[in-house]
């Protein structure tokens, strides 16, 4: 039916979704980098080449009217750069806008951007660090499609303040995830 197709899509973009999914488990790749001010992409875990690892957490995600939203959540990244026998933890919190459109009940696609906190907070070789240019914060952006309750998000996080003991930017330029709305 026609009609019932459009009307669909019209309280889509005026209600927003219909479900009313709040949490995710999430688990995913990602890929860390240096920008190194004036210079090309210097990569942690050996020359020019991207150190990859993983994320999981909890993310919270709500929608709200119009399918403007929020993403929000802790996640933990673990990166191993296999050239040094070394292991990067960082803690990382986004405060993100987000908008979901659903195209028919139970298949919406989303966009989202805004910064996120990511918190350095172990690395072999130096233990816990206490160090203040440890805390970055970093740009993210990125899109995804959620169906039912599984949702895929492809983005990236790019650092907005340089080091003091490197003068560079972290960078996630790659990261996939698979979550689980709760």
């Amino acid at each position: 039916n026609a009609q019932g197709y459009e009307f669909t899509l019209k309280n889509s973009a005026i209600y927003g979704p219909t479900d009313k999914f709040v949490c995710s488990l999430e688990f995913g790749y990602i890929s860390k980098s240096w920008k190194y001010e004036g210079d090309k992409y210097a990569f942690l875990g050996g020359d020019k080449k991207y150190t990859p690892g993983f994320r999981f957490g909890l993310g919270i995600n709500p929608t709200f009217k119009y399918g403007l939203g929020f993403k929000t959540g802790l996640y933990m990244d673990y990166v191993h750069y296999s050239d040094r026998d070394d292991h990067d933890i960082a803690f990382n919190i986004p405060l993100q806008v987000s908008y979901r459109y659903e195209f028919v009940k139970n298949l919406s696609a989303f966009i989202y951007l805004g910064p996120a906190l990511d918190l350095e907070f172990w690395r072999d070789g130096y233990g816990i660090y206490d160090d203040e240019n440890l805390v970055d914060l970093q740009f993210g952006i990125g899109a995804g499609i959620q169906y039912k309750r599984l949702r895929f998000t492809v983005g990236g996080e790019f650092g907005m303040i340089k080091n003091d003991w490197s003068k560079a930017n972290r960078q996630k330029p790659i990261m996939v995830g698979l979550s689980i709305m709760l």
